[in-house]
């Protein structure tokens, strides 16, 4: 795939429970997109930072429904 396409999509609940500071990380991608899971505990400004850090968009997700749909939306932008 050629770089300019390519991109990590992470289903999470952004919550950091251990280990370094994920934001760093999130910058050396060519791309992070977040599929934040509110279903729950979340942290949705960690999950923005991320996705900001990554060239990306982060999408809230309260259930299985909301996946197909925010997924179009990052694959469209």
């Amino acid at each position: 795939m050629p770089a300019r396409d390519a991109r990590v999509v992470l289903l999470s609940d952004c919550v950091h429970n251990a280990g370094p500071d994920p934001r760093p990380l999130a910058a050396r991608l060519p791309r992070l997109d977040v599929l934040l899971d509110a279903s729950g505990e979340q942290d949705v400004q960690l999950g923005r930072e991320l996705s900001a850090r990554g060239r990306g968009t982060c999408r809230i997700i309260h259930g299985y429904r909301d996946v197909a749909p925010a997924l179009g939306q990052m694959f469209r932008t």
